[in-house]
């Protein structure tokens, strides 16, 4: 067994079996577990309507900067080693080992470059894993509420978001219509 998969290992032991969420918003219990998804969806994940079902014209491509290798370098050298992957299981440690490899290093390149030039994030590295974990001193671990979702993204895409994020706030090339920034990601495009 890997060290990756030894310290999810100790996470389980850690934090016991996993039936946990086993009340319902109206005190009944859940007796499946798409009941459990349900209900943490439903309590942790409300449908918000963000306003994007509008359609966008293609930006003029001469307004995004032509993406140099150092600036692949950077966003790489900022990338953690040891963070959760995404459902592809590629950590920043694998991705930054396959830079140095020089066919990868072009071909990725080429791909990064596509993606900064047409402002276009492939539809594969937007999908993400959610978890959830439990809150700290919560009274009743029962409850849905008693935890918070994360989104276990991809780490190529994580790369891609700093490319972009580097680029609008030096350029301004993503209108507000099409980006939300939080306080370091890329929250929807």
């Amino acid at each position: 067994m890997g060290v990756r998969e030894d310290k999810w290992k100790w996470v389980g032991k850690v934090l016991g079996p996993t039936d946990w969420f086993s009340l319902k918003e109206d005190g009944t219990l859940t007796t499946t577990v798409d009941e459990k998804r349900h209900e943490i969806w439903k309590a942790l994940l409300p449908e918000i309507d963000h306003g994007l079902d509008r359609e966008f014209e293609i930006d003029d491509d001469s307004r995004w900067p032509k993406l140099e290798f150092d600036e692949v370098d950077s966003a790489l050298a900022d990338t953690p080693n040891d963070k959760a992957p995404g459902d592809d299981g590629i950590t920043g440690k694998v991705l930054k080992m396959a830079w140095l490899n020089k066919d990868f290093k072009e071909r990725f390149f080429k791909l990064l470059q596509a993606c900064v030039k047409f402002g276009y994030h492939p539809k594969v590295w937007r999908h993400g894993i959610i978890v959830v974990i439990p809150k700290p001193k919560k009274p009743d671990y029962s409850k849905p509420r008693a935890y918070r979702p994360i989104s276990l993204l991809k780490i190529p895409s994580k790369v891609l978001e700093k490319l972009y994020k580097k680029n609008d706030q030096a350029y301004n090339t993503l209108t507000s219509t099409r980006a939300i920034w939080g306080k370091t990601r890329l929250l929807c495009y």
